[in-house]
């Protein structure tokens, strides 16, 4: 099981319910990735998420991304791998 220590400083950690971030809707999904913004540990949550994304698919923001913005950061992310090694 990976370190999941690091979740303990998300600035989500304890938000109101009132914050949705399962949500469908673009404007509120856009309003919540501005939050995700200055988290403290967005990379590692986005990292998290990317790295179960294949067998784990979630809606909703992991990192500041919606699940659309991760599955195209999914195909971007080879593509970018094979460049910088060329």
């Amino acid at each position: 099981m990976p370190d999941r220590e690091w979740m303990l400083d998300a600035r989500c950690r304890g938000t109101d319910d009132v914050v949705d971030f399962f949500t469908d809707n673009q404007k509120v999904a856009a309003s919540i990735t501005g939050f995700c913004g200055p988290c403290p540990v967005r990379v590692e949550c986005l990292d998290y998420q990317l790295a179960y994304e294949e067998t784990h698919p979630r809606h909703g923001i992991f990192g500041g991304l919606t699940a659309t913005e991760r599955r195209d950061l999914a195909v971007r992310r080879p593509q970018a791998a094979a460049e910088a090694a060329s």
